[in-house]
Protein backbone atom coordinates (compact mmCIF):
# COMPACT_ATOMS: atom_id res chain seq x y z
CA UNK A 1 0.00 0.00 0.00
CA UNK A 2 2.96 2.16 0.70
CA UNK A 3 4.42 1.74 -1.91
CA UNK A 4 1.17 2.63 -4.58
CA UNK A 5 0.85 5.53 -2.57
CA UNK A 6 4.02 6.94 -3.28
CA UNK A 7 3.73 6.23 -6.82
CA UNK A 8 0.37 8.07 -6.89
CA UNK A 9 -1.79 4.96 -7.69
CA UNK A 10 -3.99 6.07 -4.85
CA UNK A 11 -7.38 3.73 -5.66
CA UNK A 12 -4.70 0.88 -5.88
CA UNK A 13 -3.29 1.56 -2.40
CA UNK A 14 -6.85 2.04 -0.87
CA UNK A 15 -7.41 -1.44 -1.57
CA UNK A 16 -4.79 -2.54 -0.21
CA UNK A 17 -4.91 -0.88 3.32
CA UNK A 18 -8.34 -2.15 3.32
CA UNK A 19 -6.94 -5.82 3.22
CA UNK A 20 -4.87 -5.20 5.71
CA UNK A 21 -7.29 -3.91 8.17
CA UNK A 22 -9.76 -6.37 6.90
CA UNK A 23 -6.92 -9.21 8.48
CA UNK A 24 -6.20 -6.81 11.29
CA UNK A 25 -8.44 -4.52 11.77
CA UNK A 26 -6.61 -2.77 14.30
CA UNK A 27 -3.72 -1.81 12.62
CA UNK A 28 -4.29 2.34 13.71
CA UNK A 29 -1.34 2.62 10.79
CA UNK A 30 -2.86 1.38 8.05
CA UNK A 31 -6.43 3.06 9.08
CA UNK A 32 -4.98 6.70 8.76
CA UNK A 33 -3.67 5.47 5.56
CA UNK A 34 -6.57 4.39 4.30
CA UNK A 35 -7.97 8.11 5.32
CA UNK A 36 -5.57 9.82 3.70
CA UNK A 37 -6.17 7.53 0.44
CA UNK A 38 -9.88 8.13 0.64
CA UNK A 39 -9.70 11.94 0.99
CA UNK A 40 -7.29 11.85 -2.33
CA UNK A 41 -9.96 10.42 -3.96
CA UNK A 42 -12.82 12.76 -2.82
CA UNK A 43 -14.35 10.35 -0.63
CA UNK A 44 -14.76 12.71 2.18
CA UNK A 45 -17.40 10.56 4.73
CA UNK A 46 -15.51 7.56 4.07
CA UNK A 47 -12.41 9.63 5.07
CA UNK A 48 -13.93 11.72 7.98
CA UNK A 49 -15.20 7.75 9.89
CA UNK A 50 -11.56 6.30 8.96
CA UNK A 51 -9.25 9.30 10.74
CA UNK A 52 -11.80 9.10 13.64
CA UNK A 53 -11.68 5.62 14.01
CA UNK A 54 -7.76 6.27 13.43
CA UNK A 55 -7.95 8.80 16.68
CA UNK A 56 -9.61 6.25 18.42
CA UNK A 57 -6.83 4.09 18.68
CA UNK A 58 -4.19 6.97 18.62
CA UNK A 59 -5.41 10.81 19.90
CA UNK A 60 -1.58 11.52 19.48
CA UNK A 61 -1.01 11.24 16.10
CA UNK A 62 -1.20 14.91 14.50
CA UNK A 63 -1.60 13.98 10.93
CA UNK A 64 -5.26 12.44 12.04
CA UNK A 65 -6.30 15.26 12.93
CA UNK A 66 -5.09 17.64 10.49
CA UNK A 67 -6.65 15.19 7.85
CA UNK A 68 -10.11 14.76 9.88
CA UNK A 69 -9.48 18.78 9.39
CA UNK A 70 -8.93 18.49 5.66
CA UNK A 71 -11.95 16.19 5.18
CA UNK A 72 -14.05 17.95 7.03
CA UNK A 73 -12.76 21.43 5.49
CA UNK A 74 -13.99 19.61 1.70
CA UNK A 75 -17.74 18.72 3.42
CA UNK A 76 -17.98 22.50 4.65
CA UNK A 77 -18.55 21.70 7.90
CA UNK A 78 -16.39 24.38 9.44
CA UNK A 79 -16.74 23.90 13.27
CA UNK A 80 -15.96 20.18 13.09
CA UNK A 81 -12.55 21.52 10.83
CA UNK A 82 -11.81 23.92 13.17
CA UNK A 83 -12.14 21.19 16.28
CA UNK A 84 -9.46 19.18 14.54
CA UNK A 85 -6.98 21.93 13.19
CA UNK A 86 -7.17 23.45 16.94
CA UNK A 87 -6.35 20.12 18.22
CA UNK A 88 -3.15 19.43 15.68
CA UNK A 89 -2.06 22.83 16.65
CA UNK A 90 -2.25 21.64 20.45
CA UNK A 91 0.11 18.60 19.72
CA UNK A 92 2.29 20.03 17.19
CA UNK A 93 2.19 23.95 16.44
CA UNK A 94 4.05 23.35 13.05
CA UNK A 95 3.78 26.80 10.35
CA UNK A 96 1.60 23.96 8.51
CA UNK A 97 -1.04 23.63 11.42
CA UNK A 98 -0.89 27.30 12.11
CA UNK A 99 -1.84 27.69 8.61
CA UNK A 100 -4.73 25.44 8.62
CA UNK A 101 -6.34 26.27 11.98
CA UNK A 102 -5.90 29.92 10.47
CA UNK A 103 -7.66 28.87 7.43
CA UNK A 104 -10.44 27.52 9.20
CA UNK A 105 -10.82 30.34 11.65
CA UNK A 106 -11.11 32.72 8.89
CA UNK A 107 -13.98 30.35 7.28
CA UNK A 108 -15.81 30.95 10.37
CA UNK A 109 -15.07 35.41 9.94
CA UNK A 110 -13.04 35.06 13.42
CA UNK A 111 -10.26 37.10 11.30
CA UNK A 112 -8.59 38.13 14.56
CA UNK A 113 -8.24 34.88 15.73
CA UNK A 114 -6.94 34.01 12.05
CA UNK A 115 -4.37 36.67 12.17
CA UNK A 116 -2.99 35.14 15.33
CA UNK A 117 -2.49 31.91 13.70
CA UNK A 118 -0.85 32.67 10.66
CA UNK A 119 1.72 35.06 12.98
CA UNK A 120 2.23 32.54 15.17
CA UNK A 121 3.29 30.13 12.16
CA UNK A 122 4.89 32.78 10.78
CA UNK A 123 7.45 33.00 14.02
CA UNK A 124 8.64 29.63 13.29
CA UNK A 125 8.72 30.59 8.75
CA UNK A 126 8.77 34.26 8.22
CA UNK A 127 8.89 34.11 4.49
CA UNK A 128 6.16 31.21 4.05
CA UNK A 129 4.26 32.73 1.33
CA UNK A 130 0.89 30.35 2.00
CA UNK A 131 1.50 32.20 5.58
CA UNK A 132 1.82 35.39 4.37
CA UNK A 133 -1.04 35.15 1.65
CA UNK A 134 -3.70 34.31 4.42
CA UNK A 135 -2.59 36.67 6.62
CA UNK A 136 -3.05 39.59 4.28
CA UNK A 137 -5.91 38.10 3.29
CA UNK A 138 -7.82 38.08 7.28
CA UNK A 139 -5.85 41.68 7.65
CA UNK A 140 -7.95 43.35 4.53
CA UNK A 141 -11.04 41.58 6.13
CA UNK A 142 -10.46 42.82 9.96
CA UNK A 143 -10.08 46.51 7.64
CA UNK A 144 -6.52 46.22 8.69
CA UNK A 145 -5.46 47.21 5.14
CA UNK A 146 -2.02 48.97 5.07
CA UNK A 147 -0.69 46.40 7.25
CA UNK A 148 -1.97 43.75 4.41
CA UNK A 149 -0.60 45.72 1.80
CA UNK A 150 2.90 45.11 3.03
CA UNK A 151 2.10 41.24 4.01
CA UNK A 152 1.12 41.21 0.57
CA UNK A 153 3.88 42.51 -0.80
CA UNK A 154 6.02 40.10 0.98
CA UNK A 155 4.11 37.28 -0.05
CA UNK A 156 4.34 38.38 -3.65
CA UNK A 157 8.17 38.83 -3.44
CA UNK A 158 8.54 35.45 -2.35
CA UNK A 159 6.20 34.30 -5.14
CA UNK A 160 6.28 36.85 -7.68
CA UNK A 161 4.26 34.65 -10.46
CA UNK A 162 1.36 33.72 -8.68
CA UNK A 163 -1.54 35.90 -10.49
CA UNK A 164 -3.73 35.34 -7.44
CA UNK A 165 -1.39 37.09 -4.68
CA UNK A 166 -1.05 40.19 -7.44
CA UNK A 167 -4.16 40.46 -8.08
CA UNK A 168 -5.39 41.03 -4.30
CA UNK A 169 -2.69 43.39 -3.74
CA UNK A 170 -3.78 45.14 -6.52
CA UNK A 171 -6.98 45.28 -5.09
CA UNK A 172 -5.83 46.07 -1.15
CA UNK A 173 -3.62 48.89 -2.86
CA UNK A 174 -6.54 50.24 -4.74
CA UNK A 175 -8.52 50.05 -1.84
CA UNK A 176 -6.38 52.79 0.45
CA UNK A 177 -6.03 54.95 -2.46
CA UNK A 178 -2.24 53.97 -3.58
CA UNK A 179 -3.85 53.73 -7.33
CA UNK A 180 -0.27 53.98 -8.81
CA UNK A 181 1.24 51.27 -6.80
CA UNK A 182 -2.08 49.28 -7.81
CA UNK A 183 -1.62 49.44 -11.46
CA UNK A 184 1.95 48.14 -10.76
CA UNK A 185 0.61 45.17 -9.76
CA UNK A 186 -1.76 44.91 -11.88
CA UNK A 187 0.39 45.00 -14.94
CA UNK A 188 3.12 42.75 -13.31
CA UNK A 189 -0.13 40.17 -13.05
CA UNK A 190 -0.89 41.37 -16.90
CA UNK A 191 3.00 40.26 -17.89
CA UNK A 192 2.43 36.36 -16.48
CA UNK A 193 -1.67 36.34 -17.80
CA UNK A 194 -1.61 39.03 -20.75
CA UNK A 195 -5.03 37.90 -22.12
CA UNK A 196 -7.26 38.08 -18.65
CA UNK A 197 -9.88 40.00 -19.39
CA UNK A 198 -10.58 40.69 -15.85
CA UNK A 199 -7.25 42.03 -14.95
CA UNK A 200 -7.45 44.29 -17.86
CA UNK A 201 -10.74 45.63 -16.51
CA UNK A 202 -9.20 46.13 -13.40
CA UNK A 203 -6.35 48.21 -14.61
CA UNK A 204 -8.87 50.29 -16.68
CA UNK A 205 -10.94 51.16 -13.71
CA UNK A 206 -7.15 52.40 -12.24
CA UNK A 207 -6.33 54.02 -14.54
CA UNK A 208 -9.68 55.95 -14.72
CA UNK A 209 -9.26 56.46 -11.04
CA UNK A 210 -5.91 57.70 -11.22
CA UNK A 211 -6.97 60.32 -14.28
CA UNK A 212 -5.56 58.71 -17.21
CA UNK A 213 -8.61 58.42 -19.08
CA UNK A 214 -7.00 58.09 -22.48
CA UNK A 215 -4.52 54.73 -21.36
CA UNK A 216 -7.91 53.58 -19.78
CA UNK A 217 -9.91 53.98 -23.41
CA UNK A 218 -6.60 52.20 -25.32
Amino acid sequence: GLHLEEGDQIAEAADSFAEVLRIAPEREDAMFHLAEARRKLEQYEEAVELYKDALNLDKDRTESHTGLGLANRALDRHIESLEAFEAAVGQTPTPLTNLHLGQALASLDRHEDAIVAFEQGLRESATDVDLLYHLGLSLRAADRKERAVEVLKLASEGRPEDIDILRMLARVLGEVGRTVEAQSAVEAALKLRPNDAALHGVLGTLQVEAGNVAEALD
